[in-house]
């Protein structure tokens, strides 16, 4: 006791050493208080500065990209089409094209630089019913048998073509047929090849080993993605003893497969690639609105349906060729008038199967214009 009264006496306690009072306390409070609202106030700060960033540079990647699609947009809409002398779009036109229900003559032609004429290697007309949402495509097989109009020559109806371009095929389908065309899409070979890349190639199935050296097909049989090369080798081959009949079917499983193509959401990102491909390589009298019209109606989906016209292969003056019968000429009828079907007539893409198994075949036999 004495002890510690002894060392009070030597070391005396201050005011520091005392317990601190309620006045104290609340300072210490209060203190701490401000400094956790600083630490809360950095702490927002820099939440907002990287929101603000992140932000900042979304704003810059759509409309970058907003920027770089308009690019290619504006002179798809408002730019030419092929031929820059070709006239105007008629009053007929607009009104078909109004009307909601067109006719579209469909052309890949085998425009070389060492050719002084082409022929349509592929023809095909498409009935569009924008109303209903309805695409119903015929394929013409290039070997069928016609009376070419202005000359009364009987032959192949690609040769019309050759004689006197998109105008003579529209008059000789006219003729032959009775199918009237309201506008025309012509596409050469690099411009279908260059879409397709474009695209970032084509998943199909492959059905047999195709190949034909004479005109570089080679293809291995097989679902796989075609790049632009792969995909013209595949729309080309007939060399399968099914001649241009065979080459139809593959042709329009291509079509259903480049249409699930185009229209899913990926496709979207593509667009400038595209745009500048179907520039550089289309020739059409469509206008850049109309098509751009024609591919907003259809945006939510279509009804895509193919057909081929009943016919015959015969040989006339040993010269292949394809007539088309009866049956053939009612079909066509049918779609001409955006009319019903005619009973026991099917959409050949009821048949198609994209990933079906495939068969090893390798023909090289020898048809007349592969």
């Amino acid at each position: 006791m004495k002890r510690n009264e002894k060392m009070l006496e030597e070391y005396p306690l201050t005011n520091e050493d005392a317990a601190p009072d309620e006045a104290t306390k609340n300072a210490k409070t209060t203190k701490t208080t401000k400094n956790a609202k600083k630490k809360k106030s950095k702490k927002k700060k820099r939440l907002f500065t990287s929101v603000f960033i992140v932000l900042l540079i979304c704003f810059v990647l759509v409309f970058g990209w907003i920027g770089y699609v308009s690019a290619y947009i504006y002179p798809m809409l408002f730019g030419s089409y092929g031929d820059k002398d070709k006239a105007p779009i008629t009053e007929e036109q607009k009104a078909a094209f109004e009307s909601g229900q067109i006719t579209v003559l469909m052309m890949g032609s085998d425009r070389r630089e060492n050719w002084s004429t082409s022929r349509s290697d592929t023809m095909m007309v498409a009935f569009v019913d924008f109303d209903n949402d309805e695409v119903r495509l015929l394929s013409i097989p290039r070997d069928t048998y016609v009376t070419i109009p202005t000359s009364g020559e009987q032959t192949k109806i690609n040769a019309a073509y050759a004689y006197g371009g998109v105008d003579l095929a529209k008059q000789t389908l006219a003729s032959n047929f009775g199918i009237d065309i309201d506008y025309y899409l012509d596409v050469d070979f690099q411009g279908f090849s260059d879409v397709i890349d474009a695209l970032g190639g084509i998943t199909i199935n492959v059905p047999m080993d195709m190949h034909y050296s004479a005109e570089g097909i080679d293809l291995k049989a097989g679902v796989q993605k075609l790049d632009g090369d792969e995909a013209l080798q595949f729309v080309r081959f007939r060399s399968d003893g099914q001649g241009d009949l065979g080459r139809i079917d593959r042709q329009q499983a291509f079509l259903v497969a480049l249409k699930e193509e185009l229209f899913s959401a990926g496709a979207l990102l593509k667009i400038p690639d595209i745009s500048s491909a179907v520039m550089k390589n289309m020739d059409t009298d469509f206008t850049g609105t109309q098509m751009l019209q024609a591919l907003l109606d259809l945006k939510n989906g279509f009804d895509f349906e193919t057909y081929q016209p009943d016919g015959t292969a015969e040989y006339k003056n040993d010269i292949s060729y394809v007539f088309i019968n009866d049956t053939g000429q009612k079909l066509i009828d049918a779609l001409s008038s955006f009319g019903e079907i005619p009973a026991g007539i099917e959409a050949t893409t009821d048949k198609i199967d994209l990933n079906a198994a495939s068969t090893s075949v390798t023909s090289e036999k020898t048809t007349e214009g592969e």
